[in-house]
């Protein structure tokens, strides 16, 4: 069996818990909080949450004038 191209040590819904309780989370601290390794990985992984529209990130500009990448848990619409 091959190995996923993406290392996940979380399912995808402890990571939807884990950005909801915290957001807005940049990728650093999202990083810290789950153990992943490296950028890239989790990079990745946003990316294809956010195909799925699970979630929504923004780019601001951070500490020492460098970009980050807010990401937020995207509400359902309410139903009528």
């Amino acid at each position: 069996m091959a190995k996923p191209s993406i290392p996940r040590k979380i399912a995808e819904n402890e990571l939807l818990k884990i950005i909801k309780e915290n957001q807005p989370i940049s990728i650093y601290n999202l990083r810290k909080l789950t153990g992943y390794l490296s950028y890239s990985g989790i990079h990745q992984y946003i990316d294809e949450l956010e195909r799925k529209d699970k979630i929504k990130t923004e780019l601001k500009i951070g500490e020492n004038n460098r970009t980050e990448r807010i990401i937020m848990v995207k509400e359902k619409e309410n139903e009528k």
